[in-house]
């Protein structure tokens, strides 16, 4: 018999919970999307790098690339570098941003890295 009233513990941790994963999400999520655009950003630099032969060619493209897909002040193209050896070909941004915790004094770094090596078969690889 199912007493009348009667809070059911599971349903209100269940909702704790995806209000808290919710209220991550919101905070950080935008951070981590900006991470994900950048590593389709860096492929594209280094190929146009790799198809011009020109490292400018390359840096051109990441910037115009930066303001196209509307990436935030905070990633700019003084965090990104080409670097080049024997046939490989590197494109790598690194950048940190401070988010404010929402109700406190306190903020949370979040530091980002995306390399991406292009060798001369085109042989891509990100991490």
């Amino acid at each position: 018999m199912k007493r009348a009233g009667r809070v059911n513990f599971i349903g209100v941790l269940m909702l704790l919970a995806s209000a808290v994963i919710g209220a991550g999400v919101w905070l950080f999520g935008p951070y981590y999307y900006d991470a994900f655009v950048m590593r389709d950003i860096t492929v594209r630099a280094a190929l146009e790098w790799h198809h011009s032969e020109s490292k400018q060619e390359g840096k051109k493209h990441l910037v115009k690339l930066l303001y196209s897909r509307e990436i935030p002040d905070y990633i700019d193209e003084k965090h990104c570098g080409f670097n080049e050896w024997e046939s490989i070909r590197e494109v790598g941004c690194e950048w940190q941003v401070d988010v404010m915790i929402p109700g406190t004094d306190r903020y949370e770094t979040l530091e980002f890295s995306v390399t991406t090596e292009v060798d001369q078969n085109l042989n891509i690889e990100t991490f």
